[in-house]
């Protein structure tokens, strides 16, 4: 996949770097990635590295640790292990907002009333099985974007300013 390495220089304090997953319904079928890349395009979102996950049971129950005692759990974590799962690195001009506006909310319904533009509204099946995560902080970002380092191709000056939060979990 094709790395951008932005000079700090160039960045704004505005700029930001997130994570963005497709999940597998959506990831399966390449006209629907092409559509949400082409999205991403569209609003100046670079897509700064991507890879190809399988998640397995344990690699879906750490990355989703934070919803343990939701009733939601063990479907969100399956949700994940029926096929692949596209994995981004994005970055751009408040780049978690704006992929979070791009993707909609959560719950599919509330998609379907409040935003019927975005991607859930679109794509998404229910409030599990919505398509999408996007990180909800910048801090957060920097975290998911540590779980999957090893994951992306990345410069090294890059890796170190996207992935420098601390975290507990490892990949």
């Amino acid at each position: 996949p094709p790395s951008v390495n932005l000079p700090t220089t160039a960045r704004s304090q505005a700029w930001q770097v997130t994570l963005a997953l497709l999940k597998p319904d959506v990831y399966r079928f390449k006209p629907l990635v092409a559509f949400v890349e082409s999205k991403l395009a569209a609003e100046g979102i670079d897509i700064v590295s991507r890879a190809e996950v399988r998640f397995t049971r344990q690699l879906a129950m750490e990355f989703y640790a934070e919803h343990r005692d939701k009733f939601f759990y063990n479907r969100l974590t399956n949700y994940l292990l029926c096929g692949d799962t596209g994995v981004y690195l994005l970055a751009g001009e408040l780049a978690v907002q704006r992929w979070r506006h791009i993707i909609g909310p959560t719950k599919v319904y509330r998609a379907l009333i409040e935003r019927p533009d975005c991607l859930r509204a679109a794509i998404g099946l229910s409030d599990t099985r919505n398509g999408f995560h996007g990180s909800d902080s910048v801090e957060t970002a920097a975290i998911e974007a540590k779980f999957f380092r090893t994951k992306f191709s990345l410069s090294d000056e890059f890796q170190i300013n996207v992935c420098s939060a601390s975290s507990t979990r490892t990949v």
